[in-house]
């Protein structure tokens, strides 16, 4: 698999060896620190742990340009289709590319039960409401799944 990053004129590829993938069965829980919420760069990273039950993401920065964060692919990716049950993302914006990100997780995630949004900011019911509307939590994969703004309310 292969994922690419794009700053200016410098194009990284990194590539991810498949044969990774049967040896990581095993990983439960996976804990993530990134540099804005790219869609694309976590889905290749989450191929590669098929039976993972926990994600956890701490974001240092939330502005990512919209040609990095395009929506993924139409394959399914094992461990969001069958098995995580949990996602928690520490400093959550709001902004476009965060609930984008929320988002695929609330429309794919069938066997979600909890994801927890840590929100470095004052914030109220109408902006979560709104955070709601915009993930489509209504037609979440999951009818069970529950969402959770932790922080400065």
């Amino acid at each position: 698999m292969m994922s690419t990053v794009q700053h200016g004129k410098t194009i990284l590829q990194a590539m991810v060896d498949s044969s990774l993938v049967s040896s990581l069965h095993n990983v439960k829980i996976l804990k993530l620190v990134v540099h804005g919420l790219r869609l694309n760069h976590v889905i290749d990273v989450l191929r590669c742990f098929p039976c993972l039950q926990q994600l956890h993401i701490n974001t240092l920065t939330s502005y990512v340009p919209n040609k990095q964060n395009d929506n993924p692919a139409a394959t399914t990716v094992e461990c969001v289709d069958r098995h995580l049950k949990q996602v928690i993302v520490r400093n959550y914006s709001g902004k476009k590319p965060d609930y984008k990100f929320a988002k695929f997780f609330v429309l794919n995630a069938r066997a979600l039960e909890s994801m927890k949004l840590h929100v470095p900011f004052s914030w109220n019911n109408e902006w979560r409401s709104r955070q709601r509307i915009k993930m489509d939590f209504k037609n979440r994969a999951s009818p069970n799944a529950l969402i959770c703004f932790e922080g400065t309310e």
